[in-house]
């Protein structure tokens, strides 16, 4: 019987569903190794035997092009500022089947605190934070070079920056490393992203404002493209743009979708239709957003029939992604997807 959660294996270097036998012994599919211990938050601690890999293994960056095609479905949101790109992922995050995995590029760190997630209280480092102590004590050892600083990171990663919960599992990347620059972080992060997602079904990640992301290339591999707009000029040169930096950099996307926020009216809709892109619809107002956000609370938490929710649950429908059936009488979720 397949485990219904992953958990990284460190012999290899990969996220897994453990398969448990008759007689309730762990084990994982790939290597074979029999699985001693588990912790709460997926991490394999003892395995059975002392056959730790040797130096023919290869190594996290020699694995990432096989490991590329073993990602899930690769959804971005990305945007203007404040055209509402974090509550969408946030709202989608409700509706796409597990196991799915989320990554926050945007340095507010927002993504988090709209899912409920306190990440400090929960002892979790956001990558740049996990960077910068790595970078520390290796100096001090004398040791550096960037083969050796990812795979120390991509472990770090999974014990010390990647929340696990019971709907999804999210990393931040967090402030600026160095003054300035986000470059470090965002490199290391493109080169190690096949390798944290790896057996998830659904990779949401939430863009900083703007286009440079795209520039720095952190992904250029997606699947669904979405671009949430405002009702603005500066919107519609913005969807220019996007296609014009994606080509040119040769970043790949497979469906590219426009989506407006929740102060579109229906004739920017008509508008948006006649664009040449795909228009999906808008996320509809819904005043709860707005309260959710300045308390505090997790959109998780906003009722089954919130207009917002619904509407990007219509969106996600439309783009063809693999949705859960949720319960709107109950708001439990259900077995099953549309």
């Amino acid at each position: 019987m397949r485990e219904k959660r992953l958990y990284w294996c460190p012999f290899c270097h990969r996220n897994v569903s453990l398969w448990r036998t008759k007689d309730g012994q762990l084990i994982c599919p790939r290597c074979s190794r029999e699985i001693l211990e588990v912790t709460d938050d997926g991490r394999i601690v003892a395995i059975k035997g002392k056959d730790f890999p040797g130096t023919t293994k290869k190594s996290t960056l020699e694995q990432i092009p096989a490991l590329k095609n073993d990602m899930g479905r690769v959804i971005v949101s990305t945007g203007r500022g404040g055209a509402g790109k974090s509550t969408f992922v946030a709202l989608a995050t409700r509706y796409l089947k597990p196991p799915k995995l989320l990554i926050d590029l945007d340095p507010d760190e927002s993504l988090a605190t709209m899912l409920g997630v306190d990440l400090v209280e929960k002892g979790k480092k956001t990558v740049s934070g996990a960077l910068y102590d790595i970078l520390q004590q290796n100096q001090g050892a004398g040791r550096t070079g960037y083969n050796l600083l990812s795979e120390i990171l991509l472990p770090a990663i999974q014990s010390d920056c990647l929340y696990r919960g019971a709907e999804f599992d999210l990393i931040t990347l967090g402030t600026k490393f160095t003054v300035g620059c986000y470059c470090t972080p965002d490199t290391v992060l493109k080169d190690l992203i096949p390798a944290l997602a790896e057996g998830y079904e659904e990779v949401l990640i939430d863009s900083p404002a703007g286009l440079e992301h795209f520039n720095r290339k952190v992904v250029v591999d997606i699947d669904d493209l979405f671009i949430i707009l405002d009702p603005s000029e500066k919107a519609l040169k913005h969807i220019e743009r996007v296609i014009a930096i994606t080509r040119e950099l040769k970043v790949n996307y497979k469906h590219l979708y426009l989506i407006g926020n929740h102060r579109f009216t229906n004739d920017m809709g008509e508008y948006l239709r006649n664009f040449g892109e795909a228009y999906l619809g808008k996320i509809d107002y819904d005043p709860d957003v707005k309260q959710y956000n300045l308390k505090g609370k997790a959109l998780f938490e906003l009722p089954e029939d919130s207009p917002a929710s619904l509407s990007v649950r219509g969106i996600l429908v439309k783009a063809g992604c693999n949705i859960s059936d949720r319960d709107l009488a109950s708001g439990r979720a259900r077995k099953g997807c549309l």
